[in-house]
């Protein structure tokens, strides 16, 4: 049986969701888990596969679980796990399908040891690791990295014209899938303007930054006035993640072409950086 393509599948989940949101609840359509396939800072990640309720096809998928060790550290109860599960299924589906944006199929209800279910959020099996682990583990010449960054731009792009702060931005959570750069991990993104959700203001504090440790907006505040909240992550602090991950990708190896998104991206001042949408249209014109 043919596989669909990750678009197929996005555009389905997505006409799924607008017609019925509990659809999204896709544990009897999922088998049991199998291997573990990694870890971030914030999950496991494990193998299943997903028969598509309409064709029957078999696709292979990951399954991320919260770590147990990360709900214990904050004190985060079941309805906490559960909620955060749902914002950041709730935050990828206000984005359209996109063939450098990874599809979310939903969610798994989850057996494990000594604990009641909880959610696993779905998404299709990539063919290769995150580029982190590619440049480590790989050689690759300078042209498949810039395509790469160029592609990981028009991701980024297309997430924030849906009105979408990524929040954790970075080549961890940039995988590869049949030739193509796909942005992924939505667990800490939220929609321009809304609240920030409680588990995620826990996450303001320095120690738990993970990489937007870089982000001058985020760490350079007064740590000694509690009247002044850690700022929040915005599309600023993903445009200069952004940078960053330009850096590691091309390995420091930025070309006259490139200048532009080093530079500006990584401007101390978020107002100074571009937008997304002028990396994209700036890449287009010498691509």
């Amino acid at each position: 049986m043919v596989q669909p393509t990750l678009v197929e599948i996005a555009t389905f989940i997505r006409n799924r969701f607008l017609h019925n949101r509990s659809a999204l609840n896709v544990t009897e359509e999922v088998s049991a888990l199998g291997v573990k396939l990694g870890e971030g800072m914030f999950g496991d990640v494990y193998a299943a596969d997903w028969t598509h309720p309409d064709t029957g096809a078999v696709v292979p998928v990951a399954v991320k679980l919260l770590k147990n060790s990360i709900a214990n550290k904050m004190n985060w109860t079941y309805a906490t796990v559960y909620e955060l599960a749902n914002h950041e299924l709730s935050c990828w589906l206000e984005i359209e399908p996109h063939e450098n944006v990874l599809p979310i199929i939903g969610f798994s209800w989850v057996q494990t040891e000594g604990l009641p279910s909880v959610p696993g959020l779905v998404t299709p099996r990539v063919d290769r690791p995150n580029i982190r682990s590619v440049l480590e583990t790989e050689a690759t010449t300078f042209e498949q990295r810039r395509q790469i960054i160029i592609q990981v731009a028009n991701g980024l792009q297309h997430i924030h014209s849906a009105n979408i702060v990524h929040g954790d931005f970075h080549p961890g959570n940039i995988f590869l899938h049949q030739g193509r750069a796909l942005i992924a991990d939505f667990g800490l993104s939220k929609v321009v303007g809304a609240s920030t959700i409680v588990p995620h203001q826990q996450l303001r504090d320095k120690d738990e930054l993970g990489v937007y440790m870089n982000v001058p907006e985020l760490v350079e505040f007064d740590e000694s006035d509690d009247d002044t909240p850690r700022p929040a992550r915005t599309q600023k602090s993903d445009i200069y993640m952004l940078g960053k991950s330009a850096d590691y990708i091309l390995t420091f190896e930025i070309a006259d072409a490139l200048r532009y998104l080093h530079d500006e991206c990584l401007n101390s001042d978020p107002a100074a950086r571009p937008s997304a949408e002028a990396i994209a249209l700036k890449f287009h014109s010498f691509n």
